[in-house]
């Protein structure tokens, strides 16, 4: 009864963190508008980033990353390993679909990487190279997302080969990372992705009528 009530706690409070949307509250903060109106209609960073500029995105990412290593150490805390991915898991899926913003939220990058740096900090400080790096090459946030998504899999397989928990873990967090980025895929088949700039960040980007 005790662990089922653990296992209760973990869930509910990590789906309940990754409700708290940075997006929206500097948003509001430092624009006065509803992000979800603009741009991509991500609560995510980079459309942060792309409406409202640098400070607002940079703050935008720590809280969400926040989010997944507050979630993941209650879940290690009360049940050890498998409770910091039950818990980073249910942070991820509070931020992409949270209930109390009608389930319109980000994909999850930021949360994603707060969770693996507590269960794996290595493999976590590796991916932030990884997406540096793809991202200057193509000049694409969702490709260099999607890069660090596969490489957290393949790295997890290549240096935790045979604890099939962890690989599992990694996958689905592979998976749910490559599911919020379909759109963005399918405008990259169509030529119509938009690459991340630097020039005109600051202006914030009107709704689309």
């Amino acid at each position: 009864m005790i662990v089922a009530l653990k296992w209760l706690v973990v869930l509910v409070a990590g789906y309940l963190m990754g409700n708290f949307s940075a997006g929206i509250t500097f948003g509001k903060a430092f624009g006065s508008l509803d992000i979800r109106k603009y741009g991509s209609k991500s609560t995510g960073a980079t459309n942060v980033l792309r409406t409202l500029g640098w400070l607002p995105s940079v703050l935008t990412f720590a809280c969400d990353a926040l989010k997944g290593i507050l979630a993941a150490l209650l879940g290690m805390w009360l049940l050890g390993d498998l409770g910091a991915y039950a818990g980073g898991l249910a942070a991820i899926a509070g931020h992409n679909w949270p209930v109390f913003y009608g389930f319109r939220g980000g994909k999850g990058i930021a949360t994603s990487f707060g969770v693996v740096l507590v269960v794996e900090p290595w493999i976590g400080l590796a991916l932030l190279g990884v997406q540096a790096v793809v991202l200057l090459l193509t000049g694409y946030m969702s490709v260099a997302s999607a890069a660090s998504a596969v490489c957290l899999l393949a790295l997890v397989a290549v240096f935790r080969f045979g604890d099939w928990v962890e690989i599992g873990f990694a996958l689905v967090l592979t998976g749910l990372a490559l599911l919020t980025h379909r759109k963005n895929f399918d405008r990259l088949r169509k030529g119509e992705e938009h690459k991340l700039r630097l020039s005109g960040l600051r202006k914030i980007k009107k709704p689309e009528s």
